[in-house]
């Protein structure tokens, strides 16, 4: 093999390494925005369900304040 020939096969390696390490890394970056959405998207639905039992429990003391004063006012009226 002369030196040409295997400065071109080393060259050839080379960018063969290169666009694989590429790849390997782009690879790699869209997994991690994939788990960046994924992470997202959970602290969202967290987010809304959270919001949604605040309501439910502020609803259910109002009306559990509302029940003990009707019954209060009803009792005072006997």
């Amino acid at each position: 093999m002369s030196f040409m020939s295997l400065a071109s096969s080393q060259t050839q390696m080379s960018v063969g390494d290169y666009q694989q390490a590429l790849t390997v890394g782009q690879q790699t970056q869209a997994e991690v925005r994939k788990q960046q959405m994924r992470r997202f998207q959970i602290q969202m639905d967290t987010q809304t369900k959270m919001n949604e039992i605040t309501q439910d429990v502020a609803l259910n003391k109002a009306k559990t304040g509302d029940k003990i004063s009707q019954q209060f006012s009803s009792f005072m009226r006997s």
